[in-house]
């Protein structure tokens, strides 16, 4: 992951190494006119500076309940996305759950998800997500530092892509790679080099503007393309998101 935070240096510019330690009022300014656009991580950073640690330890209802005394209404979504990042900061369940790891995902993209109910996320979705993940823990000091997927989620994330036709995983997503190629057939091999050597060639800054040819590599090549863009608007928008939370 540290490796992908280098690619994307230059759209994670404002997206700090720590937690930003911005006033209450500020705080309270920018969860008042938070939309459902909003990252998850700007929506905690910016709750931790109005309550503090012991936030992670109330309640949700008890969360709610004092937002509301101090003038705070947050939407369904944004709800579900700050209660996504305090179970991943107390109890990160997302490594090696694979139905709160799909939870998680859905809450951190502003989907409304269902615990009752299987929702197959997205590639790049999930990739975002463990991006966005990666970065929280790594910029709050209550995260438990590096964690690994277990094989329950890997195996998840495997069958999620073998299902929307990737043949090899996104960056974001390469813990699950050896999952994904016990899913393939033996003759998908050639491809899944071809795709991967193609891939490393590419000029990543161009990706937007590169017309894909309509065959198996190429196909495989706009599949990792899309992915690798939506991750990368999404760190921009999170940039921008604390570059506000700050007042810049």
């Amino acid at each position: 992951m540290n490796e992908l935070l280098e690619k994307l240096a230059s759209s994670v510019a404002a997206i700090p190494e720590s937690l930003p330690a911005t006033s209450r009022a500020r705080s309270l300014e920018f969860l008042k006119s938070s939309t459902d656009e909003r990252s998850a991580g700007s929506l905690y950073t910016a709750a931790r500076n109005v309550y503090g640690l012991e936030m992670l330890s109330w309640e949700p209802e008890t969360l709610w309940i004092t937002m509301e005394k101090d003038g705070l209404d947050l939407s369904l979504v944004n709800r579900d996305k700050l209660q996504a990042v305090i179970a991943l900061i107390v109890n990160p369940q997302f490594f090696w759950d694979h139905i709160v790891f799909e939870n998680t995902v859905h809450a951190f993209v502003g989907n409304i998800s269902n615990p009752d109910a299987i929702q197959e996320c997205h590639p790049a979705e999930m990739a975002w997500t463990v991006y966005e993940a990666d970065a929280v823990r790594r910029m709050d000091p209550e995260g438990k530092g590096d964690a690994e997927f277990d094989e329950d989620v890997q195996q998840y994330v495997a069958v999620c892509l073998k299902r929307a036709g990737y043949i090899t995983t996104p960056e974001e997503l390469s813990f699950a790679e050896d999952n994904l190629v016990d899913l393939q057939p033996p003759e998908a091999k050639n491809l899944r080099k071809e795709v991967r050597k193609a891939w490393e060639g590419l000029d990543k800054g161009a990706l937007q503007h590169t017309e894909f040819a309509e065959n198996p590599l190429g196909v495989n090549l706009s599949r990792l393309a899309g992915t690798y863009v939506f991750v990368e608007d999404a760190a921009k928008s999170m940039g921008q998101d604390f570059l506000e939370l700050k007042g810049v």
